[in-house]
Order: structure tokens, then C-alpha cells, then sequence
């Protein structure tokens, strides 16, 4: 717990249960993989604010399990006190995405000031720094609610292999395009309300998924509230 020098963890195959607070704040921590059939509590990697990727693997790490280990990484990041349910699901690709999705859609309709609980030392001069903290605290969550949504959505990528499976040409899927982005309503309802301002921002971040979500941006059609001048300096 709180190991600073720890970036990659391999649980062993022979661990069936991982308890809570085990991980918690290891800060650095970026890769995780867990045996297939391990239950993960809740609080296992609190704190654990660098995750990811989440791998569950079969006997070998070869074998890796789940096929979303990015996206499972990021929910394990920002929902920590649904760890046990995600990893649960992982295994299965299909009822991963419809919890994913269902967790994802509560999540977007809670309030992003959800659980703020401010610092109050007292004093006057406090209430302005309360402003300044409130305010951090709503971004970070409409941040984290607009990543959610963007690695979801990239999910939804028709690869090359689709494409020879379907016997399809790319231009005869989505005109030159080889995305198909079908978003729930609920997705896109959110990254409208806070684009250009949060949405936007979130694509000229030296993230990963950069590229891939700037892609999404312009297939879902937002660049059109945005200034074309800085849509040329992306």
C-alpha cells in the first residue's frame, strides 16, 4: 500500500481474493494484471490515480482475457468503489460493455459536484480558496465523465479485419471513414453541454488516446462549434 517505486503489477495465478487498501495509493502504479476468477474489493486500488490498463489473463500473460484492458483501466481509475463489479465482468466482453454502459449513463446523470466535501480551516479568507476548490473538483469530474465517454466510444472502431469479414470496402461502411460511432444519446448530450470548453481541451492533452479521440471529435461532428483557426493548430 502507498509504494511509490511500483509501476507494473503481476497478481499470481494461485491468488483468488485481493483485499481491500492492498494497492491503495500507489500513485504510480500504470499496469495490472489479475488472474482470470480473482475477486477484487472495492478499495483494493484507491488512490491508484496512473492506472491504465487492467489485464485478466488465463495461465499465461499471453492469454489475455479481456479485450478492452484500457478502457477497464480507466473505469478501475475513476470508479474505485465499483472495482469488484468491473473485474467481474471483465472476462466477458459483452456484459462488461452493458455494465460499463449502465454504470457510465448513472454516472453522466449524477451531479458533477457529487460528493464534494470542502476543506474549512476557518477564517475569513478561506471562502475564496472554497470557490477555487469547488471549482477544480466539478472540472476534474466533467474531465473524467468526457474521458469515460471518449474511450467508450472507441470501442466502436469497424478494424480491417471487420472489414475484410464483411467483404466491405472502408468508403462503402461510413464514406471515408473506417469509424462507426453509434453513441447513446446520453454520451453525446454531455460532450455537447461542455464543448468546445472541457470536451475540446481534453484533445489537446499528451494523452494515449489523443489521436484517436481527436478522430471521434470530428466523426461525432463537434469541430463545428469550434473555431477552425484553432481546430488548424491541433
Amino acid at each position: 500500500m502507498g509504494d511509490k517505486d511500483l509501476i507494473s503489477v503481476i497478481i499470481p495465478a494461485e491468488i483468488v481474493n485481493i483485499e481491500d487498501w492492498a494497492y491503495a495509493n500507489c500513485i504510480n502504479l500504470c499496469d495490472i494484471w489479475i488472474p482470470y476468477g480473482c475477486r477484487v474489493s472495492n478499495k483494493a486500488f484507491v488512490g491508484c490515480s496512473s492506472i491504465s490498463s487492467v489485464h485478466i489473463y488465463r495461465n499465461t500473460l499471453k492469454a489475455d482475457v479481456n479485450s478492452y484492458p484500457e478502457l477497464l483501466g480507466l473505469a478501475v481509475r475513476i470508479w474505485g468503489s465499483d472495482t469488484d463489479m468491473l473485474i467481474s465482468h471483465a472476462s466477458d466482453d459483452d456484459r462488461f460493455l452493458e455494465f460499463f454502459d449502465g454504470r457510465l449513463i448513472k454516472y453522466l446523470n449524477e451531479s458533477d459536484d457529487k460528493g464534494f466535501k470542502p476543506f474549512l480551516a476557518g477564517g475569513e479568507e478561506d471562502y475564496a480558496d472554497e470557490e477555487d476548490e469547488y471549482e477544480r473538483y466539478v472540472n476534474m469530474t466533467r474531465r473524467n465523465k468526457i474521458l469515460l465517454i471518449y474511450e467508450r466510444l472507441c470501442v466502436d472502431v469497424i478494424s480491417p479485419y471487420d472489414i475484410d469479414k464483411n467483404h466491405a470496402k472502408p468508403d462503402e461502411i461510413r464514406g471515408d471513414s473506417r469509424t462507426t460511432v453509434n453513441p447513446d444519446p446520453v454520451f453525446l448530450q454531455y460532450l455537447q453541454k461542455y464543448n468546445p470548453d472541457i470536451s475540446f481541451r481534453i484533445l489537446t492533452d499528451s494523452t494515449d488516446g489523443a489521436a484517436s479521440y481527436q478522430k471521434l471529435y470530428f466523426d461525432l461532428g463537434l469541430d463545428k462549434d469550434v473555431d477552425p483557426e484553432i481546430l488548424l493548430g491541433m
